[in-house]
């Protein structure tokens, strides 16, 4: 029985290697997490003096000078307000930082802003929870006292259970 229970794991492993695409009904995984949705990077609206360009990279950033301004925004859709669902940011800031905040368009003063900070340096990881109130939106806004940050984002995905560290 046990001999059987290996030989069909080991045909498991050899078909997952066969280098063919997962089932579109079937969430992509990344470690413990699933990836429920992968946004497009094109849909990035530029605000106020800031600059976004779609480009191979992702989403080529420029905020707008002013310390803490709003530059770049991510409509998360309806598929944003499910329960036990992160939103991760992969991005690599080249000058300046970016402030990356995960709220809704109707966002208060009694609400809860979900935000984390990218230095200018290496490629990064943000994982967020998603504000399921009103309409979810992804914010990149200029983390630098010294003028306008730039940057790419790389990849923004809406994944459900456990994130990376």
């Amino acid at each position: 029985m046990r001999a059987r229970v290996i030989a069909a794991a080991i045909g498991l492993l050899a078909l997952s290697a066969c280098g063919q695409p997962a089932s579109e009904d079937a969430p992509a995984t990344t470690g413990q997490a699933s990836v429920v949705l992968t946004y497009d990077l094109a849909a990035f609206v530029a605000n106020g003096a800031a600059s976004v360009q779609a480009s191979p990279n992702g989403a080529q950033i420029t905020t707008d000078p002013r310390p803490g301004a709003f530059s770049a925004i991510l409509d998360l859709g309806e598929a944003a307000k499910g329960e036990g669902l992160m939103l991760r940011v992969r991005a690599q800031v080249e000058r300046g930082g970016f402030n990356v905040h995960s709220f809704h368009r109707d966002f208060g003063p009694q609400d809860q802003d979900h935000a984390q900070f990218i230095a200018a340096g290496e490629v990064t990881n943000v994982d967020l929870p998603v504000d399921r109130v009103g309409a979810p939106i992804l914010i990149i806004a200029n983390g630098s006292e010294e003028g306008a940050s730039s940057g790419a984002v790389l990849s923004v995905e809406l994944v459900r259970g456990a994130v990376s560290p």
